[in-house]
């Protein structure tokens, strides 16, 4: 066990070692094993943080999801400016808060 997590892990070990080279070409499978095992977890949670960071919510993204919808639609220039100023404006005024909405989820 002592072996199997110290491999898995990537920290390594150095009273451990393969002595021949059946045991070799396994200790660096399980090691390669280990290094992608440790490379998806840092994904998985760097995924996560990132997919916080986009959240719906996001008023940037959600600017952005529009621009993109209005490129593949093709719509007039003029009429995707003044979308863009729109939203400018109301992250302007309303500080990006959708006041009636915020109150409607804390009162009950």
């Amino acid at each position: 066990i002592y072996w199997a997590l110290t491999t898995l892990s990537t920290v390594g070990y150095g009273d451990v070692t393969p002595t021949n080279f059946n045991e070799t070409c396994y200790a660096l499978f399980v090691g390669a094993i280990g290094a992608v095992f440790t490379a998806a977890v840092v994904a998985n949670v760097t995924s996560f943080f990132h997919a916080t960071e986009l959240s719906e919510s996001n008023n940037e993204h959600k600017l952005n999801c529009i621009k993109r919808f209005m490129d593949r639609h093709k719509t007039p220039h003029d009429l995707a400016h003044n979308v863009s100023e729109y939203f400018d404006y109301i992250e302007q005024e309303q500080e990006g808060m959708d006041e009636r909405a915020l109150l409607s989820e804390a009162l009950p």
